[in-house]
């Protein structure tokens, strides 16, 4: 019993940041209707989402011009700064031509932008800044809430741990998760995917 009660609260506590406690139901109630974890010591900090700064968007600017710098002169072609799945192609043959090492974090998470870019374009995203207990970053927002969506990480965790992908299946995976925003189009949720 006990066990299972650390367990619990170990789960609880890896879903800080969830707006409501998925626990509530779950976990005794002590007092006065007053939840037993109700103390904030034990959540991690929630999300706060932003629009982005200055910084941030001069950031996003500077990775499209590398993306588009390298698809120039390495495939020959110019990305359709999201107005066409055809970037797709162009991003994974960037990838497939094994220019940057998986060391290069920030060419990587340059094509994490295009990457999000088209998303963005093509699934109705905005770009935004979230803040949480594991600092500041930039994520793509699905209407108000906080339904969120990272891409600039989406392919440099994965070639850093040397993960065969396809980025079509990236984009598909953003797809069904939107739609699944859409269907729902109720609290948050948080992507990584």
């Amino acid at each position: 019993m006990v066990l299972g009660l650390v367990a619990a609260i170990g789960f609880y506590i890896i879903l800080g940041r969830s707006v409501s406690n998925p626990l509530d139901s779950l976990l005794p109630l002590m007092g006065a209707g007053t939840p037993l974890l109700e103390d904030d010591s034990f959540i991690a900090q929630r999300t706060l989402i932003e629009p982005l700064d200055g910084v941030e968007q001069r950031r996003l600017r500077e990775q499209r011009q590398l993306v588009a710098e390298l698809a120039r002169r390495h495939i020959g072609t110019q990305l359709s700064a999201g107005e066409s799945l055809e970037d797709l192609r162009v991003i994974q043959e960037l990838l497939d031509k094994k220019l940057f090492s998986p060391d290069q974090t920030y060419e990587l998470q340059s094509l994490g932008v295009a990457l999000g870019d088209l998303m963005a374009a093509q699934l109705d995203l905005k770009w935004v800044a979230v803040v949480d207990d594991l600092g500041r970053s930039r994520a793509l927002q699905w209407g108000d809430g906080e339904d969120l969506i990272f891409p600039i990480t989406m392919i440099s965790k994965r070639v850093e741990v040397d993960l065969r992908f396809r980025v079509e299946d990236l984009y598909d995976k953003a797809e069904v998760a939107v739609k699944g925003f859409r269907m729902r189009a109720s609290g948050g949720r948080r992507l990584d995917l």
